[in-house]
């Protein structure tokens, strides 16, 4: 998609860093899948993926150290994906932050995109990313057609609208997941697609920017009905 993604899109963008919305019938080209992910450069750890209905639901359990100066705590996430909104929970600090995905990113990389636009990796996204195609290569068994991302100073790999891979170098920022499993076809225990009950909700995350629920903590309010 860290990307916990400091403040938003580089791991739920990119996780969610690598959750697309707005394929125009069916999110993914798979109806369930469980997707294990190495993660590696400022970002080191590894995520799970559960994916239900046609990628309708998504789920992300992360366990990740941010490699930055003076950050050095392990940290515990739970992405969750419905609809047109991701929940995204720090579970040692046991607070959940929302993030609206049909909100544009914030200004810094001079692009007129919603969140949930940065995350599409279906062909009709792609295009709109101004994504260039560079051939095929194989990711954890899987086929993926491979396209650079100018804009983030990046690369993904796609299979069945799933980004296996991607590698971003966003303002010195450098984060890679890339998919070491993927089993297709699975049943998905209820549990790991539910949210934690005992959190503070923090509200919905104000502005989507490009650095956005990397690390939600105290700092942010709920926005003020």
């Amino acid at each position: 998609m860290n990307l916990f993604w400091r403040t938003f899109m580089v791991g739920v963008l990119v996780s969610v860093v690598t959750q697309p919305v707005l394929a125009a019938e069916r999110p993914y080209g798979l109806e369930s899948a469980v997707i294990q992910y190495n993660i590696s450069g400022h970002i080191k750890g590894e995520e799970t993926a559960y994916i239900t209905d046609w990628g309708e639901r998504e789920a992300r359990h992360s366990t990740y150290k941010l490699m930055m100066d003076g950050i050095n705590q392990e940290q515990q996430r739970m992405t969750l994906r419905e609809g047109d909104v991701v929940y995204n929970v720090d579970l040692i600090r046991r607070k959940k932050i929302q993030i609206d995905l049909n909100k544009k990113i914030a200004p810094g990389l001079h692009i007129d995109l919603t969140a949930g636009e940065m995350s599409d990796y279906s062909p009709e996204g792609l295009k709109r990313l101004g994504a260039q195609g560079k051939g095929e290569e194989t990711v954890a068994g899987k086929v993926c057609r491979v396209y650079e991302l100018p804009f983030l100073d990046g690369t993904v790999w796609v299979y069945k609208n799933i980004a296996l891979k991607y590698v971003t170098r966003v303002r010195g920022f450098h984060t890679e997941y890339t998919a070491t499993r993927i089993d297709e076809g699975v049943d998905i225990p209820e549990e790991r697609m539910t949210l934690p009950v005992d959190v503070i909700d923090m509200g919905v995350l104000a502005e989507n920017n490009i650095m956005g629920s990397i690390q939600p903590n105290s700092e942010y309010k709920p926005v003020q009905p």
